[in-house]
């Protein structure tokens, strides 16, 4: 469906790019949601970014998008690689915890 793959590191690019651009479009007074804006700026950790000039916000749009140009090249599938993995050893270690768990509650007889 999409060209990239999902991954959390490549999510936060985009949401910073979304973030940039949001603000930049309040600036040439479009309507934005604020609550959107504010939702961005909490979740990309740049609490900061209402104070920028738009100079500083077209500077970092155009940073976040090279990054992400160059990250779709070949890092996207890596970055996804390592997330199923990452995800996958999780998975499994609590199912490891909740099967211990399990057999010392059947093991446990008073």
């Amino acid at each position: 469906m999409g060209g990239a793959a999902w991954s959390p590191t490549g999510q936060s690019i985009r949401d910073r790019i979304t973030l940039w651009r949001l603000l930049l479009k309040g600036r040439r007074q479009c309507r934005v949601s604020s609550r959107k804006i504010r939702r961005l700026l909490l979740k990309t950790n740049e609490p900061l970014a209402w104070k920028l000039t738009t100079a500083e916000l077209e500077s970092h749009l155009t940073q976040d998008l090279g990054q992400y140009r160059e990250a779709k090249r070949g890092l996207t599938s890596k970055w996804r690689k390592a997330h199923v993995t990452a995800r996958t050893r999780a998975l499994l270690k609590s199912a490891t915890r909740r099967q211990a768990n399990k057999n010392d509650i059947t093991a446990y007889d008073p």
